[in-house]
Formats: structure tokens, sequence, C-alpha cells
């Protein structure tokens, strides 16, 4: 199994896939490859983006939970704090294991990211839909159009607003185009004009972890 540092790195193999990629998941380095691709081949290719694991690690580093530490939560900084119980009291998040953590986020991100989406929904003209809410690990969001359903991923209680809004437009617009055609993006832009600009700034986004 191929390692980075003395760690073990995970590796998906698709038989699709004609190119290597990585990415980080849940504080892990996660390689996708092709399926003839070999350990060898998978070793060279961490080698050969050695700068990128490193700038990764760090950002990794910034946004593991750590007492002393802060995040953000709802546009709201919170102080980390190591507790008997996950919670939030006087400006302060504190927090107990991943099992409890994750547990606390669903419960307090829920309903708030409920009502933005309704917000945007009906700022937008749209009609309800069957919202629902999990931990995803590779998308924001998803929308299925001929069930009228519409998954937004829990770990957007740590991303701004205006980004928020973008990602729940996004879906939105999929009731209308189930594709990402131009008509889909026409759609969004007629909407929200700054929709690229507000995207963009996902890329610099690190959710918490442990």
């Amino acid at each position: 199994m191929p390692t980075w540092n003395d760690h073990p790195v995970a590796v998906v193999r698709k038989p699709r896939n004609k190119k290597i990629y990585m990415r980080y998941q849940d504080g892990a380095l996660v390689v996708t490859a092709p399926s003839f691709i070999t350990d060898e081949q998978i070793r060279q290719f961490l080698f050969d983006n050695k700068e990128w694991i490193e700038r990764q690690e760090k950002k990794q580093a910034n946004t593991a939970l750590r007492e002393g530490g802060f995040l953000y939560l709802f546009g709201e900084r919170y102080g980390l704090k190591k507790g008997e119980s996950t919670r939030i009291e006087n400006g302060t998040l504190f927090y107990t294991d991943e099992t409890a953590w994750k547990s606390f986020i669903r419960h307090y991100a829920t309903p708030r990211l409920r009502a933005r989406f309704e917000q945007v929904r009906l700022r937008y003209g749209f009609q309800a839909v069957d919202l629902r809410f999990g931990f995803y690990r590779s998308k924001w969001g998803s929308c299925t159009p001929a069930r009228r359903c519409i998954a937004l991923n829990v770990n957007l209680a740590f991303v701004p607003l205006e980004c928020v809004e973008a990602i729940i437009l996004h879906e939105l617009c999929h009731l209308e185009h189930p594709n990402h055609s131009k008509a889909f993006y026409a759609a969004i832009h007629r909407r929200m004009p700054d929709y690229d600009e507000r995207m963009a700034r996902l890329k610099d986004i690190e959710i918490p972890h442990f």
C-alpha cells in the first residue's frame, strides 16, 4: 500500500477513470486512479506532487480541531475548547469526540440551513421541494429533479453565507435544467450575476476535522 510520511494513503481504483487525481477527505489523503495503475506509479505520482501535498497538509493542520483554536459557524467566530460535552457557551464551542461533534453540527446546522434554503427558494420563486441533509464527502449539494428532492451538506455550516446561497440556487436551478448546460448556467447568472465569484471562494474553504 502506498504511504506518505509513513501514513497509509487511501487508494480508490475505478475502471472508467483515465487519470490519477487526489484530494483530502476527512483529514486523510485519498488517491483515485484507473484500475491499471500500479502502487509504484501512485508512489511516483505522490512524489511528483510533493509541493501540493505539503501545502494541503498545512491547511489540514490549520483546520484540525484543537484547544485554543477557533472556527466560524454560520459566520460567527467561536473559540475551541475541549470539554465534557459538545456545546456552545459564551462564545466558546466545547467539543469531545468526533461522534458527538457530528451529532452536534447536524442538529445545530439543519434548522438554520433549512431556513436559509427557504429564503433563497422564495426569493427566486421556486416551488417547495423535499429537502434533506447529510455529511457528504465530495459534494456541497445535489438535486433529483424527478423527485423534486434536494440534499444539502451539513458542513455548509462552515461556509460563508454568500457561498451557501450560491449552492442553494445551483441546486434549485437543476429543477429547471437537470444538467450543466449553457441554459442551466444562464438561469443561475440571470438570478445571481456574481455566482462565479461566490463559487470561487469555495476553493479556499476547509472543513474543521478531528
